[in-house]
């Protein structure tokens, strides 16, 4: 990674802000639990399927499928294909937009990814005006001592509700501001890790 100039960070837990792939999983989970029923051992069949509604889905952010922006075509689907093969039976007037010229389809592409971006950008901003409603002015300094929100797991084995533990642990000490959202804790000299400020309040506080 080194030698590719590529600089290993690890994000915080429970901030999708800071991991796309986070929105994604959680988008899965969606699906996923709108077909498993009551049996929970077989999710993983229905696996294929779902990621291809995922990949075929126009996504409201860019406008534009993932599959379309990824592969240059939309990706068919079974009855596509047989429709298609009839349209050929037919004389079809013109070509299947799957079989464009090279050159005609990379044009296409970067149209794409400029309306795709642009469009990403004003989502961006419209989450942002939202979410920043929620926003505190508070920002931990260097030396502040917190409290980090717990995300605990119930466990029936050990008869632990998550439900009914504490909510906040600490206090804690802010090590060093990784950046405007992040920041490192310690405790008593011992690094705890990169925690993201929605999951913090100030020591004493309510």
């Amino acid at each position: 990674m080194k030698r590719l100039w590529i600089h290993h960070q690890r994000t915080p837990p429970y901030a999708p802000q800071c991991n796309p792939v986070e929105r994604a999983n959680r988008t899965l989970k969606t699906m996923i639990a709108q077909f498993v029923g009551a049996n929970h051992r077989a999710w993983h069949r229905q696996l294929p399927e779902l990621v291809f509604a995922a990949n075929t889905a126009v996504h409201e952010g860019t406008g534009y499928t993932p599959a379309s922006l990824t592969y240059g075509r939309e990706l068919p689907t079974p009855g596509s294909v047989r429709l298609e093969h009839e349209d050929e039976d037919e004389g079809e007037a013109e070509p299947h937009p799957n079989r464009q010229p090279r050159a005609k389809r990379l044009g296409h592409m970067r149209d794409a990814y400029q309306m795709a971006t642009l469009r990403q950008q004003e989502a961006t901003e419209r989450q942002g005006r939202y979410y920043n409603l929620r926003r505190r002015d508070w920002r931990p300094e260097a030396g502040d001592a917190v409290m980090k929100r717990e995300h605990p797991l119930s466990n029936a084995a050990e008869n632990f509700a998550g439900k009914l533990a504490p909510k906040y642990t600490g206090p804690y000490m802010v090590r060093r501001i990784v950046s405007p959202v992040i920041v490192q804790l310690e405790e008593n000299g011992r690094n705890l890790g990169n925690v993201h400020i929605k999951d913090l309040k100030k020591y004493g506080q309510e």
